[in-house]
């Protein structure tokens, strides 16, 4: 029993007279808005190593070659190995840990940082990383409607590159009838042109976005919603449709004048029809009615109706 003690006794002061450096990331991914601002924080725990002389860093692991960002407690050896500057990212030291802020953030900043910590009287060292993306959304979309009956989606300013889907008001599909096109600027940046073309009319039109969204780096989906808007040639048509009808109308009525004023015509020059007036409904042997009259002609010259 005393020799189970005393290995126990041993067991804990081995233990206790061992030391360690733990480096604590919280988000080892992180996404920062495009000429924005971020903060990579790095904490540390010490066990069994006294806290004077603690030494942090920040570095980023470009290209293979480490560029220091930040260094506390240790002078650096090179003055252009320090690439944090006061208008670009500071350092913030705390009880246990240090915060790299990169400020006004580029696409070529995107990469890998690494924060180490150590201490002068111990040659313990821990390292903890942060994978840092870049994203951008811009402020200014536009979306408008042709004559032709095609919406259009207009945006410059998006990394990464985003994807676009078409529905119309009951959701059905419409990307296959879409032109769109997707270029890389200059900056690095992504340009969205896409035209929807219809071959029916369509009362709405619904854009689908997915993109990453820069401040909480997740995938984010937003639906633009476009309504269908008055479209010119369909007043014009309205317009040419009514001019015609008026011009038909007044064509008709100087047909039907000049035709009247053709029989009225002729009627004064034509002889006397004795059947003109009389009943049509003639049948049988019943000879026509004559049309009556106040006078009537005999061979003596007219004399007046009995």
């Amino acid at each position: 029993m005393k020799l189970v003690i005393f290995m126990v006794v041993i067991l804990h002061q081995t233990c206790m007279s061992q030391t360690a450096v733990i480096v604590v990331i919280q988000k080892p991914n992180v996404t920062g808005p495009y000429q924005g601002e971020v903060s990579l924080h790095c904490n540390y725990i010490f066990e069994n190593i006294t806290t004077e002389g603690i030494r942090l860093s920040w570095w980023k692991n470009d290209s293979g070659k480490p560029k220091v960002m930040c260094n506390f407690g240790q002078k650096q050896k090179m003055e252009e190995d320090l690439v944090c500057n006061g208008s670009k990212c500071s350092c913030l030291g705390t009880n246990f840990g240090i915060t790299l802020v990169l400020k006004n953030l580029a696409l070529k900043d995107a990469g890998l940082y690494i924060c180490e910590v150590w201490s002068e009287g111990s040659a313990e060292r821990a390292q903890g990383s942060v994978n840092l993306s870049v994203a951008a959304k811009p402020s200014v979309q536009t979306f408008t409607s042709k004559e032709d009956n095609s919406f259009i989606f207009q945006a410059s300013g998006w990394f990464p590159k985003p994807s676009i889907r078409w529905t119309d008001e009951k959701n059905q599909d419409w990307t296959h009838s879409a032109v769109t096109k997707i270029t890389e600027g200059k900056d690095g940046l992504y340009n969205i042109e896409t035209v929807l073309h219809t071959t029916r009319t369509l009362h709405r039109a619904k854009l689908h976005l997915s993109y990453i969204n820069p401040n909480t780096g997740e995938e984010q989906t937003d639906v633009l919603q476009r309504d269908r808007v008055t479209v010119k040639n369909f007043n014009v048509w309205i317009i040419v449709g009514s001019s015609t009808g008026i011009v038909v109308g007044a064509f008709i009525a100087i047909a039907a004048r000049k035709c009247q004023h053709k029989i009225s015509s002729g009627g004064a020059h034509k002889g006397y029809d004795p059947l003109e007036g009389a009943d049509e409904s003639f049948s049988g042997s019943t000879p026509p009615r004559l049309p009556r009259s106040s006078s009537y002609e005999s061979l003596d010259g007219i004399r007046p109706a009995m």
